[in-house]
């Protein structure tokens, strides 16, 4: 257990909530109309309902949510200096716990697809914290 970072993780996990809010206003924002802006209520509801829907926003979503799963799986292992695996997959698991919570009314497709990829993705980001500071390690091995 000393080898779990609380900061790291806590850190990494701050960043993905963080960015995913950032980038899913500002794909909502990029792919709704903006002349909805001035119309009442019910017609902008309307139109984000229907984005809910839309694969191309959901694709968008996805990979955005996979990269930045990837930086916050970086950052827990970065500030724990040890155990990169470990610290960037829990980050990964409580990114697996709060998702169960936000996936109501999402398709099926995204969810499986989400959550296949949240613990991978992680860990790809402790593995890159890895390389880059270990010197004498490289992506094909010792160097």
């Amino acid at each position: 257990m000393k080898r779990v970072s609380i900061k790291g993780i806590a850190i990494g996990i701050f960043c993905d909530l963080f960015l995913s809010l950032i980038l899913g206003i500002g794909l909502t924002i990029a792919f709704v109309d903006g002349s909805l802006i001035n119309q009442p209520p019910e017609r902008l509801e309307a139109a984000l309902l229907k984005l809910g829907n839309s694969t191309i926003y959901l694709i968008t979503c996805l990979v955005l949510g996979i990269l930045v799963t990837v930086f916050s799986g970086y950052i827990a292992a970065r500030i724990a200096k040890q155990a990169q695996y470990i610290n960037s997959g829990l980050v990964g698991l409580v990114g697996i716990i709060i998702g169960i919570f936000m996936a109501d009314g999402l398709p099926l497709w995204y969810s499986i697809i989400s959550f296949l990829s949240i613990i991978p993705a992680a860990l790809l980001g402790g593995y890159f914290a890895r390389v880059s500071h270990s010197p004498q390690l490289t992506a094909f091995g010792r160097g």
